[in-house]
């Protein structure tokens, strides 16, 4: 039987994970991903004295980080790498810009002549799905034409993998913090945790999770803000996810980022 997947709302300033692996009945230290935090993946005190028993951080950023200082290939490839990715998501906002203004325009002609504009809304929500679709698609293009330039490191990184794993083994249940998403999403794939963390809920281990944590584990990620700092914006698909939750999609802290 599967284990839990538990969806969390934000444990600052007041965490309830303690409650909620109470409620599970968890036994055995719990193992904890930071990454998403990246440089402040440590400042795990007060969380771990929230859960109230021994903790097992998994320091992917750290890691990673290390990584690239041991492994200049690594570091120069995954750069060219990254900049590809922002480079594709400059045309896909272009396009997805295009295409949000398309529907905004024609949905007060729609109220006026249903008959008419209707299926004209419906062609254009039907293209912005469409390009939707293909984010996942052309990412993962991306990420296999750089592969065979970061696998010369993988006497480096093989090792990291298996001891991740390792970890993950001796704990009763895994705890996936929020933070940066992308940044998260990026370590958890980079260390192939994505499998790793399928089959810890495979074998009816528990899994908590909140903020980035739970938007990483959806099958897509999106990221969805009103009103960023830096201006209006519209909602995106980021990359797909670990593929744990389907049909929702996870926004985190809806009384800043939802009007």
């Amino acid at each position: 039987m599967s284990g839990a997947v538990v969806l969390l709302g934000p444990q600052r300033p007041s965490p309830n994970l303690g409650q909620a692996l109470l409620r599970e009945q968890v036994r055995g230290p719990v193992a904890l991903i930071t990454a998403g935090w990246r440089h402040d993946e440590d400042d795990v005190g007060p969380l771990t004295a929230a859960v109230g028993r021994d903790v097992v951080p998994l320091r992917l950023y750290h890691a990673f980080e290390a990584l690239q200082l041991q492994c200049p290939s690594l570091a120069e490839t995954y750069r060219a790498r990254q900049a590809r990715v922002l480079a594709y998501k400059t045309a896909y906002r272009i396009r997805l810009s295009t295409s949000l203004d398309a529907i905004r325009s024609l949905q007060p002609h729609v109220v006026d002549d249903p008959e008419l504009f209707a299926p004209e809304l419906a062609e254009a929500v039907e293209q912005v799905r469409a390009l939707d679709e293909e984010v996942p698609v052309r990412l993962a293009g991306i990420r296999a034409r750089a592969a065979l330039e970061l696998a010369r490191c993988d006497d480096r990184v093989v090792p990291l993998q298996q001891s991740f794993a390792a970890d993950l083994a001796r704990c009763g249940a895994l705890a996936i913090a929020g933070g940066h998403v992308g940044v998260l999403r990026n370590r958890l794939r980079f260390f192939g945790l994505d499998e790793a963390i399928r089959s810890f809920v495979a074998q009816g281990r528990p899994l908590f999770a909140w903020g980035a944590g739970a938007m990483a584990l959806c099958s897509r990620v999106v990221l969805f803000y009103d009103d960023p700092p830096d201006g209006p914006g519209d909602p995106e698909v980021l990359d797909e996810g670990v593929g744990l939750i389907d049909d929702v999609i996870c926004f985190p802290h809806a009384r800043e980022r939802l009007r």
